[in-house]
């Protein structure tokens, strides 16, 4: 399983997203999307996640 992480400017369900990579060929998918900066800061410390998809102008900004 793939684990993906969304930080999202707008706290809205990562449908579109699961969406977009239903197409791809690598198998199962958790997309966990975050938007509150202590969200974001958490989801990078915990390890958690294989990927990482940036849709932020503030908070991703911000954190990097």
């Amino acid at each position: 399983m793939i684990k993906i992480l969304l930080i999202d400017h707008a706290p809205r369900p990562a449908q579109s997203v699961r969406a977009l990579l239903s197409g791809s060929s690598t198998g199962d998918l958790k997309v966990h999307s975050v938007s509150s900066y202590r969200e974001i800061l958490n989801g990078f410390l915990s390890n958690a996640y294989d990927v990482c998809l940036i849709d932020s102008l503030n908070n991703g900004l911000k954190l990097f």
